[in-house]
C-alpha cells in the first residue's frame, strides 16, 4: 500500500480502537449508543483488518507464482540447434518414403470370387519365404482382391512372383487417378481450351513431369457468375 493509504488505515484503525476502549471501560453503566457505536467500530475494525489481509495474501501469492514460475523455467533443459534438427530428421525418416496406394497390385482369376481369389493367392504365394513385405489383403468388387506391399520393391517381388506360375492368379497395377484442382474466378469469355493453355504457359514444368498433361480437361462448372466461373 501507498504512505497515504497506510496513514488512513491506521488512523480509522486507532479512532476505532478508543470507540471499543471506552465502551470496555464503561462497563454496566454503558448506554445503547456507546454499545451500538462499539458494535460497529468492531466490526469496521474486522472488515479493514481482512480486506487488507486478503490484498496482501493476493498480491505475495502472485509474487510467489512469478518466483516459482522462474524457477522452473531455469531447471528446463535448454534444446540446442543440433536436438531440435535431430529429432525433425528422424521424424521424416519413420514416415513411409510413398503412401500404401502407390504401391498396390491387383489380382484376379476367372471363374472365381474373391473369396477364392484369395484362398489360391496364398496357397500360390508364400509372402515370407519370398520375404515379401504386404501390408493387408482386401477383397473389392469384381471378384478382385487388392495387395497393399510395403514399398515399390515389394510389389516388384509380388508381380515377379506371380507371373513365374500365372496359371491362376493375373496381377495387374492399379491404374492411379488423375488429379484434378478447383481454379476460381475465372472469366466466363475464356474457353476452356484457351483456359488450359493459360495454365501450360504459366506452369511450363508440367510437361517435364507430367506426361499426362494432353489429357487434361476441363470437367464441368461449379458455380458461375455474371462475369467470372469456378470450373
Amino acid at each position: 500500500m501507498a504512505e497515504s493509504d497506510d496513514d488512513v488505515f491506521f488512523a480509522a484503525l486507532e479512532n476505532q480502537c478508543k470507540i471499543i476502549e471506552l465502551a470496555l471501560q464503561s462497563k454496566c453503566n454503558m448506554n445503547q449508543q456507546i454499545r451500538e457505536e462499539a458494535r460497529q467500530a468492531l466490526g469496521e475494525l474486522k472488515s479493514s483488518v481482512y480486506r487488507d489481509f486478503v490484498m496482501i495474501k493476493s498480491e505475495k501469492f502472485v509474487e510467489a507464482c512469478k518466483e516459482s514460475l522462474k524457477d522452473a523455467m531455469l531447471d528446463l533443459p535448454k534444446k540446442t540447434y543440433s536436438s531440435v534438427v535431430a529429432q525433425s530428421l528422424g521424424e521424416k525418416l519413420n514416415k513411409p518414403p510413398r503412401k500404401a496406394s502407390c504401391c498396390s497390385v491387383l489380382i484376379a482369376t476367372e471363374n472365381c470370387n474373391s473369396g477364392d481369389v484369395r484362398k489360391l493367392f496364398k496357397a500360390q504365394v508364400n509372402p515370407r519365404k519370398e520375404m515379401i513385405g504386404i501390408r493387408h489383403v482386401k477383397e473389392i468388387s469384381d471378384n478382385r482382391i487388392l495387395i497393399n506391399c510395403a514399398s515399390e520393391e515389394d510389389r516388384e517381388k509380388l508381380m515377379t512372383t506371380i507371373e513365374a506360375n500365372p496359371k491362376f492368379l493375373k496381377p495387374t497395377v492399379p491404374k492411379r487417378k488423375k488429379p484434378t484442382m478447383m481454379i476460381r474466378n475465372v472469366p466466363n469469355d475464356v474457353a476452356d481450351s484457351e483456359l488450359l493453355d493459360i495454365i501450360q504457359e504459366q506452369n511450363p514444368e508440367i510437361l517435364v513431369s507430367n506426361e499426362c498433361w494432353k489429357e487434361s480437361r476441363v470437367r464441368f462448372v461449379l458455380k458461375k457468375f455474371q462475369h467470372v466461373r469456378t470450373v
